[in-house]
């Protein structure tokens, strides 16, 4: 079975869609987060949307991503303990799907859209409906598309507020690399307590600015590593 990157990610984020001014300063993506709740420590989902483009050819395939490492504001609380953990092994997931995981392990998801950059006449796109779960220190992801019938798996490390996704590699068509490449990422996740525990919440004070700010950081295949701040709204 044709295995595919999927990265997952915990908070939120709003679309941001890529434009003429992104091609001329060369970046490679967009990207927005957003928490659900603007209430400084309270329990609170994430909306997370990235855009990859070519900033040559917004029409072309995307720079291949190596990996993306998200800054979470500081003082986000990320609580592993809040709910089951899933511990299948990743083999457990290829053969049984997201059944492999308990469904309260569930945190949230989303789609994927990858890009392997095939020329005409072969399909291009990969559809992925993307599953997370709440794991050891990480949250898994589980992404699985129809046509071709395909599935994958993939682990975000969490130390502190700070995610880490590196991004296996797989074969695409070039230009400009021969690697497979994200187009889009889709997720989000509900506020979750259980006993009194919350998966994800938010820093204990707001700033006078009134916002939180998330820093993302994208590492591509060809060493080119490019940073993009977000902003989500509080209540100072």
């Amino acid at each position: 079975m044709r295995r595919i990157a999927v990265v997952t990610l915990v908070a939120g984020l709003a679309a941001m869609s890529a434009s003429p001014a992104d091609a001329a300063t060369g970046l490679r993506q967009t990207a927005s987060y957003t928490f659900t709740t603007t209430s400084p420590g309270a329990p609170t989902g994430y909306q997370l949307s990235v855009d990859f483009q070519n900033p040559t050819d917004p029409n072309g395939k995307p720079y291949s991503v190596a990996e993306w490492i998200i800054k979470l504001p500081a003082g986000t609380k990320l609580d592993d303990q809040a709910v089951p953990q899933c511990t299948a092994s990743d083999a457990e997931l290829y053969l049984e799907g997201a059944g492999a995981c308990p469904s309260a392990s569930r945190v949230g998801g989303g789609t994927l859209i990858t890009d392997v950059g095939s020329p005409a006449g072969l399909p291009r796109y990969g559809d992925n409906a993307v599953t997370q779960f709440n794991g050891d220190h990480q949250y898994i992801a589980y992404a699985e598309t129809q046509s071709p019938p395909t599935r994958a798996v993939s682990h975000t490390t969490v130390q502190g507020d700070t995610l880490t996704s590196p991004i296996p590699t797989f074969p695409g068509f070039p230009p400009p690399d021969p690697y497979l490449a994200f187009r889009s990422v889709r997720l989000s996740g509900p506020a979750i307590v259980s006993n009194g525990r919350s998966t994800a919440r938010t820093p204990s004070s707001c700033p006078a600015a009134g916002y939180w700010t998330t820093t993302l950081t994208f590492i591509y295949h060809d060493g080119v590593s490019q940073t993009v701040t977000s902003n989500a709204p509080c209540q100072p």
